[in-house]
């Protein structure tokens, strides 16, 4: 028997069960999402947010991409529609979709650190298992850097 196999066999083993419990973990995460979201409407004011519906929209984590909905309201103050809001996304400290975890930004950040955003992009995808470009690891250290 060459120890050679028995090590790759491993590695493959050890690749499908990290992908299992991933999966299993994106899984636990939208549902902690839409209850957390599902919460904040239940005790949202109810006459200045009006729901108005569920939006899709996706979070890159550390163990790859989730795509969740949450509820977007219809924000009224003094009887006077002054624009929409997703109560989950403000209470997260995010904006827009497609966007980046703390956890994930902080690898991303420190993959920075070691190299170059071509090195860090492919680094970061090698550990999440989703695609993340250069250029996207560029709009997140620039757009750290405007928080700093």
């Amino acid at each position: 028997m060459d120890t050679t196999e028995n090590v790759m066999v491993f590695k493959d083993i050890e690749r499908v069960v990290q992908e299992n419990c991933n999966n299993l973990g994106r899984k636990v995460l939208k549902a902690v999402l839409e209850d957390w979201d599902a919460n904040l409407g239940r005790n949202r004011d109810k006459k200045m947010y009006r729901h108005k519906g569920k939006k899709k929209t996706i979070i890159k984590t550390t163990i790859g991409e989730i795509e969740y909905e949450r509820v977007v309201y219809e924000v009224w103050v003094e009887s006077v529609k002054t624009g929409h809001v997703f109560l989950l996304d403000e209470v997260m400290e995010n904006n827009g979709s497609g966007y980046f975890s703390e956890l994930l930004v902080e690898q991303i950040i420190q993959a920075c650190n070691e190299g170059s955003y071509r090195k860090a992009a492919r680094a970061v995808s090698e550990a999440t298992g989703q695609p993340i470009s250069h250029t996207a690891i560029w709009n997140v250290m620039h757009a750290q850097g405007k928080l700093s």
